[in-house]
């Protein structure tokens, strides 16, 4: 290694003054190329970037290595090569890109950045659309294939429930995006909890990956057990005296033992959207429900804005559901419109427009779910200005409303449902005759 090089890993500035021509060592030069290149991109290259880039060489078959590295080791300061390679490794041939990118590297120093710059592009995207052409012939075929699959069970076209409504209106099938969103307190989790177990024991053969960003993981477990055993958490957690009784702790170990074995990848680390989805297109295997609890929870890259934001996790979520054909669900809030005074009528009920943030998300989305609690709001139950009568509010309290507000591939409607919060059951109302 030069000393020119010595001195650029010492002080990554040094780079700015130095140009590939002064660099007699070959190997050197693509080093410098290559750091010139992720300048020339806006940029900060962080200490380990340029350890990376310093075991490159003028073997582009090694490329793909070194991509890896970078990949697989998360850098924090500012944006970095990280997220740009991520990206670009998701959307091009490894190979293809790493001739183009090799290539490119060594125009800098002979030709100026922005050239470099748009000949990197025209390639790269020449490589996306080269990547992505079918024939029709091919098309037909695996249109052909997948209602050979369906009419010979081989594939569902959704996970069944067991509840009629629900499986209506909103089923839930693979290559899916559902934004399921409600207040605060309402009971999204719990219920996506039940839904999840519903689906497991009717359909064994799915997979979850539940990014749990609000909730612990052990209280997500909880509801688990608190469903299977009719159990109360509050019960469990022992905050009522004498409770857990034995043969209550009898049923909840023998709810422990099922639930250690369900098909769950817990993920509990905040994170981007870009390594989310890195670490998903590692996971996915088969059919597979990922539930994200929640969007609002997803780290935003710095840099960037809030619509920006929610923009980039609505395209990438859509790339995934179509790459590898995942059920998503994302739990999102409502904004405090839904519970101002004027809502008080329609008993705090929340529409499309409630969902907190743009309306990015539920653009993407194949589903927007409505969860609805009424019960939760006593104003509409105690007090002087009441609006359900003394008689029906045991009723009242214990009513749950999903509302499929947007459906993409069916037909929108709502389902009754009564609900039983403290152990994450939710069972779906027959409609009256």
């Amino acid at each position: 290694m030069t000393e020119t090089i010595k001195a650029i890993v010492a002080d990554p500035r040094l780079l700015g003054m130095i140009s590939s021509e002064q660099l007699l060592d070959p190997d050197d030069r693509i080093i410098a190329n290559a750091m010139e290149v992720i300048i020339a991109r806006d940029i900060k290259p962080t200490p380990h970037a340029i350890r990376t880039l310093l075991r490159s060489t003028d073997d582009w078959s090694r490329l793909n290595n070194i991509l890896d590295e970078i990949e697989n080791n998360p850098l924090s300061e500012d944006l970095d090569p990280q997220f740009i390679i991520a990206t670009a490794r998701e959307s091009y041939n490894d190979n293809l890109l790493g001739q183009a990118f090799l290539e490119c590297m060594r125009m800098v120093g002979q030709e100026p950045a922005s050239e470099v710059m748009a000949r990197f592009n025209e390639k790269t995207a020449n490589l996306a659309t080269a990547t992505r052409v079918q024939s029709t012939r091919d098309i037909a075929d695996n249109m052909m294939q997948m209602i050979r699959d369906a009419a010979e069970g081989k594939r569902k076209a959704y996970w069944r429930t067991g509840e009629p409504r629900f499986d209506r209106y909103a089923s839930l099938a693979p290559r899916k995006i559902i934004v399921c969103a409600a207040q605060k307190k309402q009971g999204k989790t719990r219920f996506i909890v039940d839904r999840m177990m519903r689906v497991h024991r009717m359909n064994p053969e799915v997979n979850f990956i539940w990014y749990s960003l609000e909730m612990k993981p052990e209280e997500v477990m909880m509801c688990q057990v608190a469903w299977m055993t009719g159990l109360y958490t509050e019960v469990m957690e022992g905050k009522h005296p004498g409770r857990p009784t034995p043969p209550e702790l009898e049923r909840v170990e023998a709810a422990w033992k099922r639930v250690r074995e369900l098909p769950i990848n817990f993920q509990v680390r905040a994170k981007g959207i870009d390594s989310m989805v890195h670490d998903m297109r590692r996971w996915i295997k088969g059919p597979t429900m990922v539930i994200i609890d929640n969007l609002g929870l997803i780290e935003i890259e710095p840099g960037m804005g809030d619509i920006q934001h929610e923009d980039r996790v609505a395209k990438r979520l859509v790339g995934l559901r179509d790459e590898l054909d995942p059920c998503i669900i994302g739990l999102h809030h409502l904004s405090k419109e839904s519970e101002s005074r004027w809502q008080r009528d329609n008993y705090y009920r929340p529409n499309v427009s409630h969902v907190r943030g743009s309306s990015r998300i539920s653009d993407y989305a194949n589903q927007v779910w409505l969860l609805h609690r009424p019960g939760a709001y006593k104003d509409l139950w105690s007090g002087p200005n009441a609006m359900v009568p003394p008689d029906k509010v045991a009723e009242f309290k214990r009513s749950f409303m999903l509302d499929v507000a947007l459906n993409r591939g069916g037909e929108a409607g709502e389902v009754q449902m009564e609900h039983d919060l403290g152990c994450s059951q939710f069972r779906e109302m027959k409609p009256p005759a």
